[in-house]
């Protein structure tokens, strides 16, 4: 299918055209029974039937051709009407799902550029996060190794191991 939108202003194609089927039934026909009249005017016509004879009698076996032929390919006709029909239900439906696809491509492209996005600020946030940590580390390093502590600073006495380790103290102190 082409990505151009089919153009809704173009024609589409015309059913199996009947309306004439039946006049050309009946009116094939051009040579009719000679009359039995009588004067002038049946002269002449006797006359010109003889002298226009053969052109005749060709044209109307065409006429015969032509009408049997119509005839048979009226059913093909309409057949291919309706299956013309039918493949533009299908190109209609096919355009739908093919707008419905394009339609959620997009949403999906927006939730990528902004999974996208979410993962850079998360990059920067972690590097900012480790060039702090070695910057730590190397004041760490400069300022030489680090006393162990055992008291909280800024509170005498307090153990920083936690209270079990004060009761076990304070036991040992008691005994």
């Amino acid at each position: 299918m082409s990505s151009e939108p089919r153009d809704s202003a173009a024609p589409r194609p015309a059913r199996a055209d009947r309306h004439q089927v039946e006049r050309l039934n009946t009116d094939w026909v051009i040579l009719d029974q000679e009359e039995s009249l009588q004067g002038l005017r049946a002269r002449l016509a006797s006359l010109a039937r003889r002298l226009f004879r053969r052109p005749l009698i060709r044209q109307q076996e065409f006429n015969a051709l032509l009408v049997d032929h119509l005839n048979r390919n009226m059913p093909v006709l309409d057949d291919m009407g309706r299956a013309t029909e039918r493949m533009e239900d299908v190109a209609d439906a096919l355009e739908r799902q093919r707008e419905a696809l394009l339609a959620r491509e997009r949403r999906s492209d927006a939730a990528v550029a902004a999974l996208v996005a979410s993962h850079n600020e998360l990059r920067t946030a972690v590097n900012v996060l480790q060039q702090a940590t070695q910057q730590l580390k190397r004041e760490l390093s400069r300022s030489g190794p680090a006393p162990t502590q055992t008291s909280a600073p800024g509170v005498p006495g307090a153990n920083v191991r936690g209270p079990r380790s004060a009761s076990r103290n304070n036991r040992r102190t008691r005994a």
